[in-house]
């Protein structure tokens, strides 16, 4: 089976232990308007009636159901798990897909369109409903949830975009779909990066992300999501940052796009190691809030240019270090 203009479409889809959505989740995929040639499950090692559900909710699809392919055994976490469901995909375009979430009627052939129309996108994802277990709206969406101002979505589809990914990810992994020449220089996923803001930058630093501004999934936030994105005010945030020492892997992260990247030029080169230099800084703060504080406040600009501004600012100034 393919589409109708050629374009072969997989989903990497995950699974693990508690799949009690993932019937909806498939069922949602299978009476898509437009349908995808190929289904690739990664399974996560799980013990229950995950793969069962699986199994069933795809032999009781009435029409012309796609290819299947499960693939699991041994327990890789997230990161590893979507790369092997993605790089076993053999689709031109490929969608990533959580096992609890569920695709609105015209997810795919909108998101397939951004690429027929637009050969130099790699990297396309849209906006979601977050939704509770049961489906109910819970009044905010996944763009709103990541601020997704005028100019953030002006920076990213532009030369900037990878500058603008850099400093934080708004690109959530159950609304994307990619062109798998991608995978040509993302795989083997960082260990540093989830899968999905790995996809995004070395996506961004061809120039080839795209947004879809229209909500094209339900969200699922029921608890127990591998990553979810609930609603949770700054203030929650900064006490938890001032109950714990800060991560440490910034740096690590920037090595790891540096060494990924074939050619950045020189401009992003130099962002680059400006960005290296000032996560190795941040990993050397004081223990003394009083220093810190005068050594954040000297620094200011750099948590603009390489940070979330003034939360990230906050979130150094009451870590425990």
């Amino acid at each position: 089976m393919s589409d109708r203009k050629g374009k072969r479409l997989s989903v990497a889809m995950c699974t693990y232990n508690g799949g009690r959505f993932v019937a909806e989740q498939l069922r949602s995929i299978l009476e898509q308007s437009r349908p995808v040639d190929e289904i690739v499950i990664s399974d996560d090692g799980s013990t229950d009636a995950t793969l069962e559900e699986v199994r069933k909710t795809l032999a009781a699809f009435p029409g012309q159901a796609p290819e299947l392919r499960i693939l699991g055994g041994e327990r890789l976490g997230i990161v590893r798990n979507f790369a092997r469901a993605a790089g076993e995909c053999t689709g031109d375009i490929i969608f990533l897909c959580d096992q609890d979430d569920v695709w609105l009627p015209s997810k795919v052939g909108e998101m397939a369109a951004v690429f027929e129309r637009d050969p130099d996108a790699l990297l396309a994802w849209s906006d979601a409903h977050l939704v509770d277990g049961q489906l109910r709206d819970l009044g905010r969406s996944q763009f709103q949830m990541v601020r997704m101002t005028d100019d953030l979505r002006r920076s990213l589809e532009g030369p900037s975009g990878f500058e603008a990914l850099l400093r934080r990810n708004v690109v959530t992994g159950a609304t994307v779909a990619f062109r798998r020449e991608l995978l040509g220089i993302a795989l083997p996923f960082a260990d540093c990066w989830l899968h999905d803001e790995w996809l995004a930058i070395l996506a961004a630093s061809k120039g080839g992300l795209r947004l879809v501004e229209k909500p094209l999934v339900l969200y699922r936030q029921h608890g127990s999501n591998q990553c979810g994105m609930r609603p949770e005010p700054f203030s929650a945030q900064l006490a938890q940052a001032s109950s714990r020492a800060p991560e440490h892997s910034g740096a690590r992260r920037i090595r790891q796009v540096m060494e990924r990247l074939d050619d950045p030029g020189q401009r992003r080169m130099e962002h680059l190691q400006s960005a290296l230099a000032f996560e190795e800084w941040r990993r050397k703060l004081p223990a003394s809030r009083v220093i810190r504080a005068i050594s954040i406040g000297l620094m200011a600009g750099k948590y603009w240019r390489h940070a979330d501004g003034a939360r990230s600012a906050a979130k150094d100034m009451l870590a425990r270090y």
